[in-house]
């Protein structure tokens, strides 16, 4: 009996962060009165300029985010995260600065949950919340950006599937010259899902004491303007007990961009901490 129930209490405290890959949203979310912290290192590169001013961008974002269990199936969430941008166009020299690019105030709320094995579940949760007037331009510290989505989360023994759909509604005018897809003023609806294969261990046991998993995202972006991308994601996951390590590359699938730069790639990388 003992050689089971520790299994099961590992599975249970890490689902805090459990079987989520890097950049899908999930139903997962720590228990009340826990705190996780993930930290994420992005390195984007921009081109394709449709203004046919030779605009190239890169992007190091340093994300910091909180969840905190408010109660059994509530939690908040904190983000925030800093840019280190470098833009250059033709005949011009780069241009290099670094700002507070967002900061970001969630609730999720978990209204359906569905265990069918010691570690198998099936879980669903609604989230509400906004993005805070902050940023490098007068647009940017003017607008909030209010968020609605649904997010899931399922776990049938190696197997793991997150999906996610989010809808976004910036509330006043963007950048004149948009960079990215937050620079400009449409609304937005984000579809993300993600797979996860467990690959170590074969099968939890009493002396499990972390797992490994490979992860395959999609995410496709729409925005009312027309503006759309579909991205793919293979990445890796490492979990221990009160500790993830994670690692991605977003490559671009197919782009319909007429009003800002395309994301030509992202490389990115994080660790996750429980406490």
């Amino acid at each position: 009996m003992k050689q089971l129930i520790l299994p099961i209490i590992f599975i249970y405290n890490s689902i805090g962060f459990g079987q989520q890959a890097i950049t899908t949203p999930s139903a997962t979310m720590p228990a009340n009165g826990t705190t996780t912290m993930r930290q994420i290192i992005k390195t984007s590169k921009y081109g394709n300029d449709p203004t046919n001013r030779g605009r190239e961008h890169r992007s190091t974002s340093y994300i910091t985010r909180f969840d905190t269990g408010i109660l059994q199936d509530l939690s908040a969430t904190f983000l925030s995260s800093f840019s280190d941008d470098n833009s250059k166009q033709k005949m011009e020299l780069s241009d290099q600065n670094t700002y507070l690019n967002r900061a970001h105030v969630m609730l999720k709320y978990r209204f359906y949950q569905n265990d069918f094995g010691p570690f198998n579940t099936f879980r669903v949760v609604a989230t509400a919340g906004t993005d805070l007037p902050v940023g490098d331009s007068k647009e940017a510290k003017d607008r909030w950006m209010p968020m609605i989505g649904l997010a899931t989360l399922y776990i049938n023994e190696r197997h793991g599937i997150d999906t996610a759909i989010r809808f976004m509604f910036p509330t006043s005018k963007g950048k004149r010259d948009p960079i990215t897809k937050n620079d400009g003023n449409s609304n937005m609806i984000h579809i993300n899902s993600a797979y996860l294969y467990r690959i170590s261990p074969e099968e939890y046991s009493f002396q499990t004491n972390s797992s490994s998993y490979l992860t395959l995202e999609s995410s496709w972006i729409y925005q009312d303007n027309g503006d759309n991308e579909l991205f793919i994601t293979p990445g890796f996951l490492w979990e221990l007990k009160e500790s993830a390590f994670e690692f991605g590359l977003k490559l671009p699938i197919s782009s319909e961009v007429d009003h800002r730069l395309e994301e030509k790639w992202s490389l990115i990388a994080g660790f996750r901490l429980i406490f």
